[in-house]
């Protein structure tokens, strides 16, 4: 129909379109909502062997020996940095909702097989569904970071006096032996990424490589402390000039 006119468009939204929005669309939110192939997944996924990354995790909870209880995540080491890659490559945001769009709404059956989780079906409640892909993904992200994660830490708010009793607590050894996993990790998908460029592009290339070490405002409302430039905490006060208090969830972003 022609809906250039008002009188059109008066008419057109007279008509019944009831369901013409899926709930897949709903439940996404405002995501994009574009589909993945298998040769999305596949380049993905060879990328993250070619990087060597994949059986490092492996090789690092075996180290750990850290028996966390619960049952194994649903979604792997692999899905979850292939659909972050995936995320990258569609220039979507890092976040968990995202991630738990692209297994629940983004991949056809042949993607989902090929991350091993074809056989997995939803229960048709789009609500319960999106909660358990949610769910599903912040287990396994979290999964694959804690065993890189040099800075640990609670998920709650702190403020000031259990920041610190955190700061005092952590052994500097292993926040040093994290860091060593984190830096490999990063370097090794530099290098991948350094190799995978055109022969011309690399040979003409003569300077060094760093990760981009832009700093980004920290997710949470809350944000992380503010520090001045001898990494002290910069205190708050009130109009009547008490210190406020201070409660940061993103203690060490950035």
């Amino acid at each position: 129909m022609d809906v250039d006119s008002p009188e059109n468009f008066k008419t057109y939204l007279n008509n019944d379109f009831d369901g013409q929005i899926s709930e897949g669309e709903i439940q996404a939110g405002g995501g994009r909502k574009s589909m993945f192939s298998l040769a999305d997944v596949q380049l993905a996924s060879d990328r993250l062997d070619i990087a060597g990354v994949i059986p490092k995790f492996a090789g690092w909870r075996a180290e750990d020996a850290k028996y966390r209880g619960g049952r194994k995540p649903v979604l792997d080491d692999r899905a979850i940095l292939v659909a972050c890659m995936l995320l990258r490559a569609d220039e979507s945001p890092m976040w968990i909702t995202e991630i738990a769009n692209i297994f629940q709404f983004r991949l056809d059956q042949d993607g989902r097989d090929a991350l091993g989780i074809g056989h997995l079906t939803d229960t048709g409640v789009p609500e319960k569904d999106q909660i358990r892909w949610f769910n599903r993904a912040w287990r396994a992200f979290r999964s694959t970071i804690d065993t890189m994660d040099p800075w640990p830490a609670p998920r709650v708010l702190h403020n000031r006096e259990e920041r610190m009793e955190l700061l005092n607590a952590r052994d500097k050894n292993e926040v040093r032996r994290m860091q060593e996993r984190l830096d490999w990790f990063s370097g090794a998908m530099m290098q991948m990424t350094f190799e995978l460029q055109p022969r011309d592009v690399r040979r003409a290339w003569r300077g060094a490589l760093s990760v981009d070490q832009t700093a980004i405002k920290a997710p949470s409302q809350r944000g992380r402390l503010r520090l001045d430039e001898n990494k002290q905490e910069i205190p708050k006060y009130r109009e009547d000039g008490t210190e406020r208090e201070v409660l940061v969830l993103e203690t060490e972003a950035d």
